[in-house]
Parts: structure tokens; C-alpha cells; sequence
């Protein structure tokens, strides 16, 4: 297993590009504190260049964001990636946050 960080700058609305290599992402570790009521969703790369939003079964992945919660990731949605970023939403609209956020991604 390895720990991969992504961090939300404050003032921004999207984290920096996390290189996941071939690991299958499994679970999501929330930072203790966020700017609410924002969502997340997320974005996968192949190449860190040209980026898709995350889709299963015709529906896009948003979650909320519960301060200092882990979320176990679907290994049938989340594919192992190249690249990911998270975003910061509500209502279609992105978020800045207002301080530094990192997130931690357990990995196999």
C-alpha cells in the first residue's frame, strides 16, 4: 500500500496533479477541515494533459465532503489512473477553498 497526497491551494478551486502510476486507488482520506458546502468530483488523465471527468453508469462521481472521514473507493468506478485531480464544487459551479486542503489516497 502507498499514501499518495492531493493538495487544494488556498484561494483554488482544483488540486495539484497526482500521479497514481498503476495503483487502484481504495479509499479517500478527507483533510479535518473544508470550505462548505462544496463537493467533490474528479478528474482522470492518461497523459496529465487532456482531463475527463469521472463517469459511471452515465452519472458523474460527486460526493460531499465530510471533514476527517474516509471514503473506501469503488475499485469498479475508480480506475487504476495515470493522473487524477480533485475538484471543488457546488452546484456546478467550482469553489475555491479558503485554506490549504490536502487529501490522502490510499493505494495497492
Amino acid at each position: 500500500m502507498a499514501v499518495i497526497t492531493a493538495t487544494f491551494n488556498a484561494g483554488t478551486p482544483i488540486t495539484n496533479v497526482v500521479d497514481i502510476g498503476n495503483a487502484q486507488p481504495l479509499v479517500l482520506l478527507m483533510p479535518n477541515d473544508w470550505t462548505a458546502p462544496a463537493n467533490l468530483k474528479c478528474l482522470y488523465s492518461y497523459d496529465s494533459t487532456n482531463w475527463y471527468q469521472l463517469y459511471h453508469s452515465g452519472k458523474e462521481w460527486i460526493a460531499p465532503c465530510v471533514p476527517n472521514s474516509a471514503w473506501v473507493l469503488d475499485v469498479n468506478l475508480w480506475p487504476k489512473a495515470s493522473f487524477i485531480r480533485l475538484v471543488s464544487v457546488f452546484g456546478g459551479q467550482e469553489v475555491n477553498q479558503e485554506a490549504e486542503r490536502v487529501f490522502q489516497i490510499v493505494t495497492n
